[in-house]
């Protein structure tokens, strides 16, 4: 097979895969709502749990997560006839074509979530050292704000420092992958940006139990 084809495959169905709006199929299904219509707005993991509390948050996290790992993950076991060269490529091509699907999803009219999960599944299959620390730094910043997205955004700026220093020799596609997908986490955060300068951001406390509006 032609690697053109490789990679037209490998985009077109990471996409498909990461439009697929977890958090609204599962708000619709299970508790009767459009997620959109409450909280932020979003369509994402952090909305789930502002909304319809941790045990949706987390599926929905973990939905997600899987949505860019495995379009990242699973190319050199179906692309067998792949060169070294051309793989690295090919598994950076099916997780981003996945983090574009949930920024823009099909299913909803082009509009989806933040990325931040769907970004951090398709690095934990590309970069999974300096991912799981910046994932630390993540957790870390949300213990002691009480901010999703001031610690969503905490990683993805010392993503690149912890990627250089565990992959310094990473292909320059890899690299690409890493500052773009750093520069889109805070671009889909602008709107959370403006909330936190002006004090109105809303915080989601990690052990503070909270019921969704409506279960069914």
């Amino acid at each position: 097979m032609h690697m053109t084809t490789h990679f037209i495959l490998t985009g077109l169905a990471g996409y498909l895969l990461g439009s697929i709006p977890w958090s609204v199929w599962i708000g619709r299904a299970w508790y009767g709502l459009d997620i959109r219509q409450h909280g932020s707005g979003n369509a994402g993991a952090t909305n789930t749990f502002r909304i319809l509390g941790k045990k949706a948050g987390i599926l929905v996290l973990i939905l997600d997560t899987l949505k860019g790992f495995v379009p990242a993950f699973l190319p050199p076991f179906i692309f067998t006839d792949a060169e070294n060269s051309a793989m690295s490529a090919l598994k950076i091509c099916g997780g981003a074509s996945a983090v574009l699907g949930h920024v823009y999803s099909v299913f909803l009219k082009f509009r989806g979530g933040k990325g931040v999960a769907t970004s951090l599944g398709m690095m934990l299959a590309i970069a999974p050292l300096a991912t799981l620390l910046s994932a630390g730094v993540f957790l870390g910043v949300w213990l002691a704000t009480s901010y999703i997205s001031l610690g969503s955004m905490s990683a993805a700026a010392v993503f690149p420092f912890w990627h250089y220093l565990f992959y310094p020799h990473a292909s320059s596609w890899q690299w690409a992958s890493v500052l773009t997908l750093s520069v889109l986490i805070f671009w889909t955060h602008r709107s959370n940006i403006r909330k936190l300068i002006r004090g109105q951001e809303s915080k989601i406390y990690p052990f503070k139990s909270r019921k969704a509006l409506r279960k069914i």
